[in-house]
C-alpha cells in the first residue's frame, strides 16, 4: 500500500505596507510614486499570519529587514506590535526592545519578544518565540488562523524611520522584510512584497499675477498660479498674504485650492500681495523678499465722481454705487444727477430717494430727474467715496452699462439748456449671465 507523507508546518502569508506616501486618486498602479518629503518619517507595518491551511501552530516567527541605504538608520524606532489579540506598546524611539507577552487564557503560552537594530549594518530582526508557562520549553503560540480562531493566528509589527537629509527629488526608497516560521525548519523563509517611496525634496513655486497699478473700484479679482515641477508630488494649496498700506503681511486666504478670488478693499489704501504654495508632501516655498504685485484704490479728484464696487457683474451679484465730492474752491450750489445708461442707450436717473430709477426722455422736451436740487457744496470741501445705492442684481440684459454723475447749474437741465459744472463722471461696468 502506498503511503502519503505530508510535512507538518506553519505557513505564512506575509505582507508589508508603507504607511505614508502621496499619489493622486486614480493614478494607475504602474505609475504610483508614493511621494514623501525629506523631512517626513516613513512608517511601515509587517504582517504575518499562520494560514488556516497550515498543519501546525507556529512556535517561532522571525522577521528580518535590511533597511535601504537612503534611510537614516539612526532615526529608526520600533512601533507598537500585535500578537493575536494582544497589543504590545513600544516606547517611542526604542530600537532595541524586549518583552514577554502572556497569551493566556486564550492560548496557554508566553511569547518572548526580542527586537533589535544593528545600527552598523542597518539590519533589524524581531523574534517571537512561544514558551510553555510551566516548563519554559518551546510552545505553540500562533495557531492556524481559521475563522473560529481569527485574529489569534496572526500579528504585525511596525516601525518608523526618516530618509537621509539632502536626497534629491526622484530618489526611490525600497524596502521588504523576510518572515521565517520555525527558524531552520522548512518551509524556507518568505519575502514580503517590496514597498517603495519616492522623495520630493523640491519646494513649489507660485506667484500672484500682476494687477493694474490703480483701481477706482473697491472690489477686484486677484489671481495666482504655481508649479511643483514635472517630478514633484504636485501642488496641494496656496496661502495668499496681503499688506494694507505698508503694514505687516497677514493671511488673506489660507490653504486654498482656488486660483482666484475677489478682494474687497477701501479707497485710499494700497495693497501688496504674495502667495505661498504647498505641495502634497508638505514642502512650502519661502516668502519672497518683494511682493508679487501691488495695487492702490484711488478716489477721483473731480468735483463729483461716481464709482462702482466692481467692473463686471452677473445675476445675484451685489452692485454698490458710491459718490465722492471734491471742491477745493469757493462754495457752490448745484443740481446733482446720478443714473445709468443701459446697453440700448436709454437713460435712467435716480430720484431724490436714491432708490428709484426714472426713465429719461431724451427727445425734446427732455425730462432728466435730479437726485438733489440746489445742493449746497461748501468751499474747501471733500467727501470721500460714500455708498449711496446698493442692490442685488436680478437677471438683466447682457452688455455694457455706464453709471454717471454730474453737477449742473440749478434748473438748467430741466430748462433744456444744461450747464454742467466741472466734468461728468462715468463708471463703466459689464453685465453677463
Amino acid at each position: 500500500m502506498e503511503k502519503v507523507f505530508s510535512s507538518v508546518a506553519a505557513i505564512d502569508p506575509n505582507d508589508k505596507e508603507s504607511l505614508v506616501g502621496f499619489d493622486f486618486a486614480g493614478t494607475p498602479q504602474g505609475q504610483l510614486k508614493h511621494f514623501v518629503s525629506n523631512g517626513q518619517s516613513i512608517g511601515y507595518m509587517v504582517f504575518f499570519e499562520n494560514l488556516e491551511t497550515a498543519t501546525a501552530a507556529a512556535q517561532e516567527v522571525l522577521i528580518t529587514d535590511q533597511l535601504d541605504l537612503n534611510l537614516d538608520w539612526s532615526t529608526f524606532s520600533f512601533g507598537d506590535m500585535q500578537i493575536g489579540e494582544k497589543i504590545i506598546n513600544v516606547p517611542e524611539g526604542d530600537n532595541n526592545f524586549q518583552s514577554t507577552v502572556d497569551l493566556r487564557p486564550d492560548i496557554s503560552a508566553l511569547v518572548e519578544v526580542n527586537c533589535n537594530l544593528k545600527l552598523a549594518t542597518g539590519a533589524f530582526e524581531c523574534l517571537f518565540r512561544g514558551k510553555d508557562p510551566d516548563t519554559g520549553e518551546l510552545a505553540d503560540f500562533l495557531p492556524p488562523n481559521t475563522d473560529a480562531v481569527d485574529p489569534r493566528g496572526r500579528g504585525w509589527i511596525s516601525f518608523s524611520i526618516m530618509p537621509k537629509t539632502g536626497l534629491p527629488t526622484g530618489t526611490v526608497i525600497k524596502n521588504k522584510a523576510t518572515i521565517d516560521f520555525e527558524v531552520g525548519i522548512p518551509p524556507d523563509p518568505m519575502d514580503t512584497p517590496e514597498v517603495f517611496n519616492t522623495i520630493d525634496s523640491d519646494t513649489p513655486t507660485s506667484g500672484v499675477l500682476p494687477l493694474s497699478s490703480a483701481y477706482t473700484t473697491t472690489d477686484f479679482k486677484v489671481s495666482w498660479s504655481g508649479s511643483d515641477g514635472e517630478s514633484g508630488s504636485g501642488l496641494r494649496d496656496y496661502t495668499i498674504y496681503v499688506s494694507d498700506n505698508g503694514g505687516d503681511y497677514t493671511p488673506w486666504l489660507t490653504n486654498t485650492t482656488a486660483t482666484s478670488a475677489e478682494f474687497i478693499g477701501q479707497f485710499g489704501h494700497t495693497y501688496r500681495f504674495y502667495s505661498i504654495a504647498r505641495d502634497n508632501v508638505g514642502n512650502e516655498e519661502d516668502p519672497p523678499q518683494q511682493p508679487d504685485t501691488q495695487v492702490s484704490i484711488n478716489a477721483s479728484d473731480k468735483l463729483i465722481a461716481v464709482y462702482t464696487n466692481r467692473s463686471s457683474y452677473t445675476t445675484g451679484d451685489n452692485l454698490k454705487l458710491l459718490v465722492s465730492l471734491n471742491n477745493p474752491g469757493k462754495a457752490i450750489v448745484a443740481d446733482a444727477f446720478l443714473g445709468f445708461m443701459l446697453p440700448d442707450g436709454s437713460l435712467y436717473f435716480f430720484d431724490s430717494s436714491l432708490s428709484n430709477l426714472i426713465p429719461a426722455q431724451t427727445n425734446y422736451p427732455r425730462t432728466f430727474t435730479a437726485a438733489r436740487t440746489s445742493l449746497d457744496i461748501p468751499g474747501s470741501f471733500s467727501l470721500p467715496p460714500t455708498e449711496v445705492f446698493s442692490v442685488r442684481l436680478p437677471e438683466l440684459a447682457e452688455g455694457d452699462y455706464i453709471a454717471f454723475a454730474a453737477l449742473a447749474e440749478p434748473g438748467s437741465v430741466q430748462a433744456g439748456s444744461p450747464r454742467i459744472i466741472g466734468e461728468v463722471s462715468l463708471a463703466y461696468i459689464t453685465f453677463s449671465k
